[in-house]
């Protein structure tokens, strides 16, 4: 299965029915980037907020999902895949990043 079709399948798995009070209400984020890396932020018409992702980075999706049980800023959130293994992420209360080594031609 190729990224856009992984992605896609699972947008269309998000209830719209206007009466489901788990329904989408507001689409936050949707990034999609290499090897079929996903993460969606969405909120429920219950004022509820869901993620879900796949083959996000360990270290962006510690920050994502805390351990501590706490969660991010969904209001002020922002994911964004580069090239490769890179990423960038942030909300009102910090970010993480990573970013490959430039490769300098001789």
């Amino acid at each position: 299965m190729d990224a856009s079709t992984r992605l896609y399948k699972r947008l269309g798995e998000i209830p719209e029915d206007p009466n489901d009070p788990d329904s989408l209400d507001d689409l936050v984020v949707c990034a999609f980037g290499a090897f079929e890396r996903y993460y969606l932020c969405w909120k429920t018409r219950a004022g509820e907020y869901k993620q879900d992702d796949y083959g996000l980075p360990p270290a962006l999706k510690d920050w994502l999902y805390p351990s501590d049980g706490s969660t991010r800023d969904f209001d002020s959130l922002q994911v964004v895949f580069g090239r490769g293994e890179e990423y960038f992420a942030s909300d009102k209360d910090g970010k993480v990043e990573h970013k490959e080594p430039e490769v300098r031609k001789q």
